[in-house]
C-alpha cells in the first residue's frame, strides 16, 4: 500500500489547522505525518536534540550594498565570521563584488547553486571544513560568506553574524540555524547571536519587496513570514528550536497576520497565490500517477496517467514541470589548437583531459564532464529564450558519444562549450566561467572567442591520448602523457603496436621521470620514490614547463622532429618507412592495418618514437643542410640506438612497478659518475636541425650524457606529413650517429660482451659491445650474462670481464642486497630486442621474452641458488646437445646428412625444455634446499630429453636398426641405432644423472 510521509516544523491542513495525530499536539518539532489511503493520519515526533537552544535578536537592515558594506565592517572590527544569504545568485554575485572592494579577495567567499556539481562538491566540502563544529582552518579575521539557498540544509556550519534577505519563515528559520550553531569562543561584538534582515524596504507600509524574492518565492508567502516575524524585528527575542513550530503554524495557516493597514495587500497577495497553485494543480494534472489499482493488476500506462502522446522533445518536457524551467549542461573547453578537453582546473587528475570526438571518451574523462554539470540561469530559459538557447546548445552533436550502452554519461546530455578562457556566447549573452565565482553572464571586458578554426592545429601528447596500456583490470585504454603518470599504479604495462614500440614508449616515460624528479641521485632519493603515495606527482607540472615541445604538430619545433624538413626535391615518403612491419613487407605481429596509406595522429606519434629507437639502416634520402648528404643520398650509419641493444628492464605487477625499478640513481656505482647534473632529454636540449648535431669531444662534458639522453637519442631526422587529423607521409633521414662500444656505464637496459674484433679495431684493451638476443633460444638460456655476481670474469681488478650484466639487473641485484626487494619476491626481466638482416636494411624478427626471476637469486648472501640456476641451464644445454647427436648419429646410420636432424632434434629440445624451466626458476624461492631443487630439475628435464631421444629411436627405420660405417672425425666406426642409443644414454647420465647414481655430483 502506497504511504506518503511528510517531515515538517508542522504541516498546515486544508482547513487552517495542523494536521496532528491522536495525542500529539500541534506546537511540537519536529512533527512526522503519514497519509495511507483509507487510512488515518499519523504523526510523530522524535525528541529533538538535547540541550539545544539558541536565542537570537532579529534587526533590520536597510537593502543597499553600501549599507550592507559598512555594518560589517563595524561588526567585524574585531574578527569573526558572518554569514550573508541572498536569495538569487545575481545578489550573491554584486554582493560579492562590493564585499571584496571593502574586505579583499580573500576575505569573502561564495557559495551557490550555479557552480559545476564538481566545484560545488569543493566549494561545500571547503566550508564545512574551515566552518564546521570541530574546524581548525576557521578563519581569525574577518571573513564573509556570501551564499545562496545552497546553506540552508545539509551543511554543519556555524557563523557569528548572519544577514539574510527576507524568506518564507521556513527558510528564514534554516537559516538562523547556521547562526551559533556550536560552542566556541567569538570576538565581544558578536557573542550574542544576532540575524540582520535586509531585501526588504523598510520605508513603506508594507514594507516593499525585493523585486528578485517575488520571483523565487511569490509575495503571499514572503509578507506572511514578515508578519510573524515582526515582533522578533521589534525586539522580542526569538528562540530555536522554541519557536520554529508556532511560527511556521502561523505563517502557513489561513488566520489573518500583520498589521490591519496590511490586510489590502495581504488579501491580494493571497489571491494570487491561490491563482498560481490552481495553475500549477491544472498543468500538473495530466502527469500525474493514475488511482491506485487492486492488488495484482498491471501498472503498465499507471506513471503515464493522461499523459498521451506527450511531445518527446526536450521543450515538450519542460511542460511537465510546475516549478520554473531550467536547463542542465556539462561545461567542456575547446583549445585554441581546435581539441576538447575537461574543465583543465579538475581534482583528482580529472582536469584537461582530451575528450575525442570521433570515439566515445575513456570513462573517467566521461565522468569527469558528468561532474562538470551546471544549471543556466533564468535569462536564458525563460518563454522569450529557450528556444534559441536550446537550438544553440544542440548544434553541439557528437555521434560517438551518443550510446547510451558505450557513453551513458553524456548521451543525450546538451554541451556547453567553453573557450580556454572559459568564455562563450549562448543566445545573445556573454557568458564566462570562474572557478571563484561560477557562471557569470556579460558582457566583458574581453570578448570570447569565435574562430576556433583559425587557431593553430595542434597534437599536445601532454593531454592528448596517444599511449596504448593494459589496466589491471585487463581492459585496453588510450592515454596522454599525464594520464598515464597519474594512473601508473593502474596499469598494468604499456602496449606497443610492436614489442620494440613498448619498450621505446618505457624508455621515453623514464626519461621524463628522471628529468622531473632530477635523479634520482642516490639510493635514498630512490627509496624515498618507491615508499610515496604520489612519487609521480611532480610530472604534471614539470610537462607543463615544456609544454611546447611535447607538440607533434608544432609549427616551429614539433616532437622528436625537424620543423620544414626536406629534401632538394621535396620528396614524402610513405608510411611504412617508419611503421616497422616484421618480416619487412609483412605485418606479421603489427597491430595495426597493413597497408594503410594514412594514420591517426595518436599511431603516428608511437611510430616516430619507434624510428629514433629501431629505425634500419641503409642509404637514406638526404636532407638540404645536411652536409653529409652526397648526390641526394646519405649512405648507411647504422640503425637507431636502441636497435643495437638486447634490450632488458624489469617489469613490476604495476606500470609504477616498473617505472621505478628501472629507474636507477646516477651516483650507486652502475652508471658513470658525476654525470647526472650533465645528462638532459632532447627536449632541454637545442632543437636539432636538419644535419647531426657536433658532439662535444671533452671526456667530462661528451655525449651522450647519461640515460635521458641516451632514451631520447635523436637517431634521425623526420618530419610528419598531415592532412586533418590524419598522417600521409614522412620525411626521414639520417639523425645523430653513435658507436655502440664501450657506452656500458651510461646504457643501463642491455648486458654487454667482450668484442676482440673491436678491441683491434679501435686500437683498444677492452672494448664491450651490447649484448643482442638470439631469437633462436628462450632467453633464460642467457641466464649467466643476469646474474651479476656469477657472471664470466669479473667486473673489477685486472681480467676484463667476458661479459657486463644490464644495469638494471645490477641495480636490482643491489636492492635484494640491501634489502629493499624481499627474496622470495618473483621479478620478472623483460627481454625485447630487433633482428635485423640484409646489411641492417630490414627487420627479420622481433625478440619478445620473459625471464622470471626469483630476486634470491640476486643475492649475495644466497650464492648457491644462483649457482644452482646456472648449473640447470648448463646441464640442461649438454643434455640438449646429447639430443641432437643423437639424431645426427641416428641420420648417420640411415646413411643421411646429419646437420639438418641434428639441428631440428635441438630445436625440439629447447622448446621442450622451456615452460619446465621457467616453473622450476619461478619456484625456486620457495625450495628450502638447493639440492633437493637440482635432484627435481635433473630428473625433470632427463625425462624430457629420454622421451625426445626415444621418439627419434622409435621412428629411425630399419637402416637405422641396420647401421654402417662411417667415418666421423677422422676415423671409421660402425654406427647403429642401438649403439647411437647407448651413447646418448651415456651422456645423459654424464650430464642429467639420476639421483644417488655414482654420476650424481655437483658438477665442477
Amino acid at each position: 500500500m502506497p504511504v506518503g510521509e511528510v517531515v515538517s516544523p508542522a504541516a498546515p491542513d486544508p482547513d487552517g489547522g495542523v494536521a496532528t495525530g491522536a495525542g500529539v499536539t500541534g506546537t511540537v518539532y519536529p512533527l512526522i505525518t503519514a497519509v495511507a489511503p483509507g487510512g488515518p493520519v499519523r504523526t510523530a515526533s522524535p525528541e529533538a536534540a538535547a540541550g539545544r537552544r539558541t536565542e537570537i535578536v532579529l534587526e533590520r537592515l536597510a537593502d543597499g550594498l553600501p549599507v550592507l558594506a559598512d555594518r560589517l565592517e563595524r561588526e567585524l572590527r574585531d574578527g569573526g565570521c558572518a554569514l550573508v544569504v541572498r536569495n538569487t545568485v545575481a545578489r550573491v554575485l554584486d554582493t560579492a563584488r562590493v564585499l571584496r572592494e571593502r574586505f579583499g579577495d580573500g576575505a569573502v567567499t561564495v557559495a551557490h547553486s550555479r557552480f559545476v556539481a564538481a566545484d560545488r562538491a569543493r566549494n561545500d566540502a571547503e566550508l564545512r571544513e574551515r566552518f564546521g563544529p570541530d574546524s581548525e582552518t576557521r578563519p581569525a579575521g574577518p571573513h564573509v560568506v556570501v551564499a545562496s539557498q545552497v546553506v540552508e540544509q545539509s551543511l554543519d556550519v556555524d557563523f557569528d553574524l548572519l544577514v539574510t534577505d527576507l524568506a518564507p519563515v521556513d527558510l528564514a528559520l534554516q537559516r538562523m540555524g547556521r547562526l551559533h550553531r556550536h560552542p566556541r569562543p567569538r570576538p565581544t561584538p558578536l557573542r550574542r547571536a544576532r540575524c540582520l534582515v535586509t531585501g526588504v524596504d523598510w520605508r513603506t507600509d508594507p514594507p516593499r519587496l525585493a523585486r528578485g524574492s517575488i520571483a523565487v518565492y511569490r509575495a503571499h508567502h514572503l509578507l506572511r513570514a514578515l508578519a510573524v516575524l515582526g515582533p522578533h524585528l521589534d525586539g522580542a527575542p526569538l528562540v530555536l528550536p522554541k519557536h520554529i513550530s508556532p511560527l511556521v503554524q502561523e505563517a502557513y495557516g489561513k488566520t489573518p497576520v500583520g498589521p490591519e493597514s496590511w490586510a489590502p495587500v495581504l488579501d491580494k497577495a493571497a489571491s494570487a497565490e491561490r491563482d498560481a497553485v490552481a495553475e500549477q494543480r491544472e498543468r500538473a494534472e495530466p502527469f500525474r500517477l493514475g488511482p491506485v489499482r487492486p492488488a495484482g493488476r498491471p501498472i503498465v500506462g499507471w506513471l503515464y496517467g493522461a499523459v498521451g502522446d506527450t511531445d518527446e522533445s526536450r521543450t515538450g518536457r519542460a511542460q511537465v514541470r510546475d516549478t520554473r524551467e531550467n536547463l542542465e549542461v556539462l561545461l567542456v573547453q575547446r583549445c585554441r589548437d581546435g581539441r576538447l578537453r575537461t574543465l583543465s582546473w579538475l581534482e583528482g587528475g580529472r582536469g584537461g583531459l582530451s575528450l575525442p570526438e570521433h570515439m566515445p571518451p575513456p570513462r573517467w574523462a566521461a565522468e569527469a564532464v558528468a561532474a562538470s554539470a551546471l544549471t543556466l540561469p533564468a535569462q536564458f530559459c525563460n518563454s522569450r529564450t529557450i528556444d534559441r538557447t536550446l537550438d544553440e546548445l544542440e548544434r553541439f552533436h557528437v555521434p560517438a558519444w551518443q550510446s547510451t550502452t558505450e557513453c551513458p554519461w553524456l548521451a543525450g546530455e546538451l554541451i556547453l562549450v567553453l573557450d580556454e578562457e572559459c568564455q562563450t556566447r549562448l543566445a545573445g549573452f556573454d557568458v564566462r566561467y570562474s572557478r571563484a565565482d561560477g557562471l557569470l553572464v556579460g558582457p566583458f571586458e574581453s570578448p570570447p572567442t569565435q574562430e576556433v578554426e583559425s587557431m593553430r592545429r595542434s597534437f599536445d601528447l601532454i593531454t592528448r591520448p596517444w599511449l596504448t596500456a593494459l589496466r589491471t583490470d585487463g581492459e585496453f585504454t588510450e592515454l596522454s602523457l599525464t594520464e598515464v603518470f597519474a594512473r601508473a599504479g593502474e596499469i598494468r604495462r604499456l602496449v606497443g603496436d610492436l614489442p620494440t614500440q613498448e619498450l621505446a614508449l618505457l624508455r621515453l616515460l623514464l626519461a621524463i621521470l628522471h628529468d622531473a624528479v632530477d635523479g634520482p641521485v642516490d639510493q635514498e632519493d630512490w627509496e624515498r620514490l618507491w615508499q610515496a603515495k604520489d612519487p609521480f606527482g611532480g610530472v604534471p607540472e614539470y610537462l607543463e614547463r615544456h609544454r611546447e615541445r611535447f607538440d607533434l604538430l608544432h609549427p616551429e619545433q614539433p616532437f622528436f622532429q625537424v620543423a620544414g624538413l626536406h629534401t632538394a626535391k621535396h620528396e614524402v615518403s610513405p608510411l611504412n618507412r617508419i611503421v616497422a612491419d616484421v618480416p619487412s613487407g609483412e605485418a606479421f605481429f603489427s597491430m595495426r592495418r597493413p597497408g594503410a596509406d594514412r594514420l591517426g595522429l595518436a599511431e603516428a606519434a608511437r611510430w616516430v618514437v619507434h624510428a629514433h629507437a629501431f629505425d634500419v639502416s641503409g642509404i637514406k634520402s638526404g636532407m638540404v643542410d645536411d652536409s653529409r648528404v652526397k648526390s641526394g643520398k646519405v649512405y648507411p650509419q647504422g640503425v637507431g640506438w636502441t636497435g643495437n641493444l638486447g634490450g632488458v628492464f624489469a617489469e613490476g605487477d604495476t606500470l609504477r612497478d616498473t617505472l621505478l625499478l628501472n629507474l636507477i640513481p646516477y651516483e650507486v656505482d652502475i652508471l658513470r659518475p658525476g654525470r647526472g647534473a650533465l645528462d638532459r632529454p632532447i627536449w632541454r636540449r637545442q632543437q636539432p636541425g636538419p644535419g647531426a648535431v657536433d658532439l662535444d669531444e671533452e671526456p667530462e662534458t661528451a655525449r651522450p650524457t647519461g640515460p635521458r639522453d641516451l632514451y631520447t637519442w635523436q637517431s634521425r631526422r623526420m618530419l610528419l606529413h598531415t592532412e586533418g587529423e590524419e598522417v600521409t607521409g614522412v620525411v626521414l633521414g639520417y639523425g645523430d650517429p653513435l658507436t655502440a662500444h664501450n657506452r656500458w656505464d651510461l646504457e643501463p637496459m642491455t648486458g654487454w660482451r667482450r668484442s676482440p674484433a673491436q678491441e683491434r679495431k679501435h686500437g683498444l684493451k677492452a672494448v664491450h659491445m651490447p649484448l643482442q638476443h638470439d631469437p633462436s633460444r628462450a632467453a633464460w638460456w642467457g641466464l649467466e650474462a643476469v646474474l651479476p655476481h656469477l657472471a664470466t670474469g669479473a667486473d673489477s681488478g685486472r681480467d676484463v670481464p667476458e661479459r657486463r650484466t644490464s644495469g638494471v639487473v645490477r641495480w636490482l641485484a643491489m636492492l635484494a642486497n640491501e634489502g629493499e626487494l624481499p627474496a622470495h619476491t618473483l621479478l620478472r626481466t623483460r627481454a625485447i630486442g630487433a633482428v635485423y638482416g640484409t646489411q641492417q636494411s630490414v627487420v627479420d624478427e622481433v625478440v619478445d621474452d620473459e625471464i622470471p626471476l626469483p630476486v634470491i637469486l640476486l643475492h649475495e648472501e644466497y650464492p648457491q641458488y644462483g649457482t644452482l640456476a646456472l648449473d640447470a641451464v648448463r646441464e640442461s644445454e649438454q643434455g640438449v646437445r646429447a639430443l641432437g647427436q643423437l639424431a645426427g648419429n641416428l641420420a648417420r646410420a640411415a646413411g643421411s646428412d646429419p646437420a639438418a636432424p641434428s639441428t631440428a632434434a635441438r630445436d625440439r629440445g629447447y622448446g621442450a625444455l622451456d615452460g619446465p624451466y621457467r616453473r622450476w626458476l619461478a619456484g625456486l624461492a620457495a625450495v628450502p634446499s638447493p639440492e633437493r631443487a637440482r635432484d627435481e630439475w635433473r630428473r625433470t628435464a632427463r625425462r624430457i630429453l629420454t622421451d625426445l631421444g626415444r621418439e627419434l629411436l622409435d621412428t629411425a627405420g630399419d637402416s637405422a636398426e641396420t647401421g654402417r660405417l662411417v667415418e666421423h672425425q677422422k676415423t671409421k666406426r660402425w654406427v647403429d641405432a642401438a649403439r647411437a642409443e647407448l651413447w646418448f644414454l651415456r651422456d645423459l647420465n654424464g650430464t642429467l644423472p639420476r639421483p644417488g647414481s655414482r654420476f650424481a655430483t655437483d658438477p665442477a
